[in-house]
């Protein structure tokens, strides 16, 4: 029998098995790829949910901020507020001290000032202003190049900013000045 005969095909295969095996090989890489392309999804969803949960809490506090504002007096509102009160009210900006908490600053045995429910000790005198420029004055060592800046300052020949240059620094330049002017 002759290879171009009907009956030559007979006992093999119609595609041949080199074309079962390619196929086969197509279908486990489209596989493969649906699989990757799944997955890729599922987290890009997952990641979508997460920014939607995100977005319903912000919606939910602007929701909440609108209707406080709605709720406040239109009288003098018209801008940006000028006072708080305005938009909260009293017990929650400033909420009530417990009896305990009273109790606690008055046993420290320092004499407390409460303003509106802030605490705060009174502050202490250590030394007076002048004994304190005096200190000022001892402990500074001015150098020529700090003398020269401010007598050249001093005659106009030099502004501020550039003394200040010189000096090091806003705090050095007026412990110089304070110093040089005595």
């Amino acid at each position: 029998m002759s290879e171009d005969s009907l009956w030559s095909g007979l006992g093999s295969s119609v595609f041949g098995t080199n074309r079962v095996e390619e196929l086969s090989e197509l279908i486990r890489q489209v596989q493969v790829e649906l699989l990757g392309s799944v997955e890729h999804l599922g987290s890009r969803v997952s990641s979508l949910e997460g920014s939607v949960s995100d977005l319903e809490t912000k919606i939910n506090l602007l929701l909440k901020a609108v209707d406080r504002l709605e709720s406040v007096p239109q009288g003098d509102f018209n801008g940006p507020v000028d006072n708080v009160f305005a938009v909260m009210s009293h017990e929650e900006l400033i909420p009530d001290r417990t009896e305990e908490q009273k109790e606690m600053v008055e046993e420290e045995g320092i004499e407390v000032v409460s303003v509106k429910g802030f605490v705060a000790p009174p502050p202490t005198l250590t030394e007076t202003s002048e004994e304190a420029e005096e200190k000022v004055k001892e402990e500074i060592e001015v150098t020529e190049k700090e003398r020269e800046a401010f007598l050249k300052w001093k005659s106009k020949e030099m502004k501020w900013p550039e003394f200040v240059k010189q000096a090091g620094g806003v705090v050095r330049a007026s412990a110089v000045k304070r110093s040089l002017d005595a």
